[in-house]
């Protein structure tokens, strides 16, 4: 059974603050979240905010390495992931 996602007002805030390229292979991945969310993510922990799940992936574009979390929660109908956050880091990419 796949979920479908919900992105809330502040997550699309942050997802059209990226590039289209990006913005693209975010929602690619949060496609793949939809069909698994149990294997593609984990509880959230200190410091992050509790009782929620974070679903973490990464992604090299125009010469830095991203690493992405995104933070959601199953809705009571077993059905949607309300997409609360998509927080990102950027860094050189780990082989330079």
């Amino acid at each position: 059974m796949n979920y479908k996602a919900v992105l809330s007002e502040r997550a699309e805030q942050q997802l059209l603050k990226f590039p289209r390229r990006l913005q693209c292979y975010i929602l690619f991945q949060i496609s793949l979240l939809e069909k698994t969310p149990v294997s593609l993510s984990r509880p959230s922990r200190v410091p992050e905010p509790p009782g929620k799940q974070i679903y973490e992936f990464h992604h090299e574009y125009d010469g830095l390495f991203y690493v992405f979390r995104i933070l959601f929660l199953y809705d009571q109908d077993e059905r949607t992931l309300h997409i609360m956050l998509i927080g990102h880091t950027a860094s050189l990419p780990p082989y330079t």
